[in-house]
């Protein structure tokens, strides 16, 4: 018995059959300007992002899992629409990169991450590994992605992109190391194998700290160190575990210190703020009328 074909993986031009693709043609879908990335395409609008999904990886069962749980408010997958059938699609509004709905003070990106962690511990509740966490796979939705889309809510954070994901028997802190997946992020000593949940840890520190350049510039003065800071921890100091790893805490940990901090920063900023003010005034001259 054959194999489902593979979706054409070519930017250079839209494949003809997903051009005629039937479950498209039902909802009025015409698809016309490849996206940024290799397996997407966008619809005409553009309102929607059609994925063509490879067949022989889990994402179209990972999507069937977290939709099991979509009910959450602590799930942050991307509103969808999986077709199933010899070519499967994942049909989606499109969303723009998160750093768009980030200001350049900390508590902006703090809170912006909190959302991303929010998105993970819910996978990592269920045991599920993202396994490809990097800055172009979170997305968050702007007033205008909103507008096109009921579904979305401005100033929310979406994962998407689950062509690594993996359920495990075990949740994090228990389970071993597995091979890793082909992944955006080079991993730490180039080790082949790593604990999943810590590894999803380790990419979230590596995007943050992309997040940080993205908004707040390369150089280092401009960074905030609070934040800095808490993206290195994330990332630990590896030791090269092969079975349990400490090197790293735990998402929900990770929250929880996360939490500490934004207060802290809360504060920081608002007395700043005060500070600042009569500073401010003082530049401002008052007009003066004959």
């Amino acid at each position: 018995m054959s194999s489902s074909p593979e979706p054409v993986m070519s930017m250079a031009k839209i494949p003809d059959w997903l051009l005629t693709h039937p479950e498209l043609r039902k909802r009025g879908l015409v698809v016309h300007e490849p996206s940024l990335q290799p397996t997407e395409w966008c619809s005409e609008g553009p309102v929607y992002v059609v994925k063509a999904i490879n067949p022989s990886r889990p994402e179209a069962d990972m999507y069937e899992l977290l939709d099991r749980h979509s009910d959450s408010p602590t799930d942050h997958t991307v509103p969808h629409e999986l077709i199933r059938g010899e070519r499967p699609l994942l049909v989606m509004p499109y969303v723009a990169g998160v750093e768009f709905i980030i200001t350049n003070k900390s508590s902006s990106i703090l809170a912006v991450f909190d959302q991303i962690l929010e998105g993970v511990e819910h996978m990592h509740r269920l045991h599920v590994a993202h396994g490809d966490i990097f800055a172009p796979n979170v997305v968050a939705a702007t007033e205008e992605d909103a507008r096109r889309d009921a579904r979305l809510t401005v100033g929310r954070v979406y994962l998407i992109d689950f062509e690594t994901s993996q359920q495990f028997e075990r949740g994090p802190g228990v389970q071993t190391a597995v091979p890793l997946p082909n992944t955006h992020v080079v991993p730490p000593l180039n080790m082949k194998v790593f604990d999943p949940f810590s590894w999803d840890v380790y990419c979230l520190g590596v995007t943050l700290e992309v997040l940080v350049q993205r908004v707040f510039g390369s150089k280092p003065a401009d960074k905030p160190w609070i934040v800095c800071r808490f993206a290195g921890w994330l990332k630990g100091n590896e030791l090269g575990c092969t079975s349990v790893c400490h090197c790293r805490p735990t998402v929900s940990k990770a929250r929880r210190v996360l939490a500490v901090v934004r207060r802290f920063v809360g504060v920081a900023e608002f007395f700043t703020a005060i500070f600042t003010y009569p500073i401010s005034l003082s530049f401002y001259k008052i007009p003066q009328y004959d």
